[in-house]
């Protein structure tokens, strides 16, 4: 799909796929557009999104349906698979951060500083755009939401300001919320927050916290590259990844915890000065976990077999390094160019076979 756009406009964050395969577009003139995979054609007129851009990923979430919502800055945009609106939600200063509940349900936060009192609004709208509920928590001075509220398939609604983790809980009286430190200056995103088999989560801020589906501390875990970033890893595993940095050496690390917060792998990479682990890892299906560096390598490191590491105690992981391909776009004709580099950690785990891959 290809479209000319007026001078200075471009497009604007990540597109957004729905199930059906239809793609969302945002613009940087505050327009989305509905895109059919299939044929590569716009399924219709763009539509406007006031207070839109720039279109990060926590402004589209697919609803129950198989429609998205779409949110601006004093509203919310329900519209069908196809591109057809369906409805606008008058959410003042509150529509741009959205997540979906378990149920349906379509959760939207923000910020509002009003007579220099900072508080954060949690509204709840049902499925079809209905008001449900709405939470009134007070903020520190100079703190404020930051991303997506994080749902847990019990209907824990978890919300981060800077260094406090605020947790509500829709199914007790009144949505009875309660906060929890966060040491360190915590940036709530998809990277920060995993859910765990037991339908409890991690929280991750200069230390990995567990906590049970109630919300409730299990367990803080010190993690040895201090600031670092979650994902959810297959059979209720949490995987941490970061940097270390002492004494002017650089250490990437990796680990992998069960669902008890108890530490069962870890991958450890003496890296250059000044390069880091970039994101949160990708876990593959079969298990692989992917993670990119600063330095344009990516490693590929084999916890597999999974469930023997789950089993018994710490294991050493092993990884290998590929060289990214510079400029891909450029050698498609000649074939692709450049050197890989293979270095594996100490492990009794075997790596998998790795590919160049292009950036």
């Amino acid at each position: 799909y290809e479209e000319n756009l007026k001078k200075g406009v471009e497009f604007s964050g990540q597109a957004f796929p729905l199930a059906d395969g239809t793609i969302v577009q945002g613009s940087s003139d505050n327009k989305v557009r509905f895109i059919d995979a299939s044929s590569g054609k716009n399924l219709g007129k763009d539509f406007d999104i006031p207070g839109g851009r720039p279109f990060r990923p926590s402004q589209f979430v697919e609803l129950k349906d198989g429609g998205v919502a779409i949110g601006g800055y004093d509203a919310i945009f329900l519209f069908d698979a196809k591109g057809h609106p369906q409805k606008t939600i008058e959410a003042k200063k509150a529509g741009r951060i959205l997540a979906s509940g378990p149920d349906g349900t379509l959760i939207a936060t923000s910020t509002i500083i009003d007579n220099d009192e900072t508080k954060g609004i949690v509204r709840i709208f049902s499925s079809d755009g209905g008001p449900k509920t709405t939470y009134n928590i007070a903020l520190e001075e100079k703190q404020h939401f930051l991303r997506s509220p994080f749902v847990t398939k019990n209907g824990m609604i978890v919300v981060g300001a800077h260094g406090k983790a605020h947790f509500i809980d829709p199914s007790q009286k009144e949505g009875t919320s309660k906060s929890f430190d966060i040491n360190g200056n915590l940036y709530f995103d998809s990277n920060t927050m995993a859910e765990t088999r037991d339908g409890g989560f991690a929280i991750s801020g200069l230390d990995t916290h567990f906590f049970d589906a109630k919300g409730n501390l299990k367990k803080k875990i010190w993690f040895k590259g201090g600031a670092h970033q979650i994902t959810s890893g297959p059979g209720g595993s949490i995987i941490a990844s970061g940097t270390m940095i002492k004494n002017g050496e650089y250490k990437g690390v990796v680990q992998l915890f069960n669902s008890d917060g108890i530490l069962k792998a870890a991958y450890e990479e003496k890296l250059e000065k000044e390069t880091t682990f970039l994101g949160p890892v990708l876990v593959m299906k079969s298990g692989v976990i992917v993670i990119g560096g600063s330095d344009g390598v990516v490693r590929f490191i084999n916890p597999v077999p999974l469930s023997a590491i789950l089993n018994r105690s710490q294991n050493q992981l092993s990884g290998s390094r590929e060289k990214c391909l510079e400029n891909l776009a450029n050698k498609v004709d000649s074939g692709p160019r450049g050197s890989s580099e293979k270095r594996g950690s100490s492990g009794n785990l075997e790596a998998p076979p790795s590919k160049v891959i292009g950036r």
